[in-house]
């Protein structure tokens, strides 16, 4: 799934996945979050990535349950995390937007 970011500010964004139907929070073990800044929170933990983006950019997201792994991709630059899910496990994609204004379009 992918998503282009239509608007950003200042400079703060999150996509990835959800694991279930859960509301996004700091240290949130329930998400897998690319943000813009360059970071990956990962069940809780903060991880350093080269994958940044901003506004205009198309930001994709590829959970694969099979090869246990969610996929980032954005100005050519890929970060892959490994992550074991059941098959019966939810998982969504998700934005986080914490400034008004913030917008993203969902693409096919």
């Amino acid at each position: 799934m992918s998503v282009k970011i239509e608007r950003l500010t200042p400079f703060w964004l999150g996509v990835g996945v959800s694991l279930g139907k859960k509301k996004y929070e700091p240290q949130s073990k329930d998400h897998i979050l690319l943000t813009s800044n360059g970071w990956i929170s990962v069940l809780g933990e903060m991880v350093r990535t080269p994958v940044k983006y901003c506004m205009k950019d198309t930001v994709t997201v590829k959970l694969d349950k099979s090869l246990g792994i969610v996929e980032f991709n954005a100005n050519n630059e890929r970060h892959t995390i490994p992550l074991q899910l059941q098959w019966h496990q939810e998982a969504y994609l998700c934005c986080v937007m914490f400034y008004k204004g913030d917008s993203v379009l969902l693409l096919a």
